[in-house]
């Protein structure tokens, strides 16, 4: 964001969508990338989502399932997988939401 503000506060005042004091504007047109990211922390933070995925490695299964290493896989032919659960809840896992078993053959790229 900090690299365009000289351009994007100049065309903002001429549009009428901010109205700010000189002093302000000179203070805008040159603070730094660092600075920006300070400022800016607690927002980010405040709309961060908590958790990224509810699911977890299972070890259930895990002996049962015969699992291939990547220098056993031959990319080159159809029939190797990349397994994914994924969950459709939007950033809020409470509740009722969709979950996503995708599948992708290595090779062709058909999920």
């Amino acid at each position: 964001m900090g690299p365009y503000l000289p351009e994007i506060v100049p065309v903002l005042e001429r549009l009428g969508e901010l109205k700010i004091a000189d002093e302000v504007e000179k203070k805008l047109l040159t603070i730094s990338p660092a600075t920006i990211d300070w400022l800016l922390a607690p927002v980010r933070k405040r709309y961060q989502l908590k958790a990224r995925s509810n699911t977890k490695p299972g070890t259930l299964l895990k002996h049962q399932i015969p699992i291939r290493t990547f220098s056993d896989w031959d990319e080159k032919r159809p029939g190797f997988v990349e397994i994914d659960l994924v969950s459709h809840e939007g950033g809020d896992p409470s509740g009722d939401f969709i979950q996503t078993l995708d599948m992708t053959d290595v090779c062709t790229a058909w999920t």
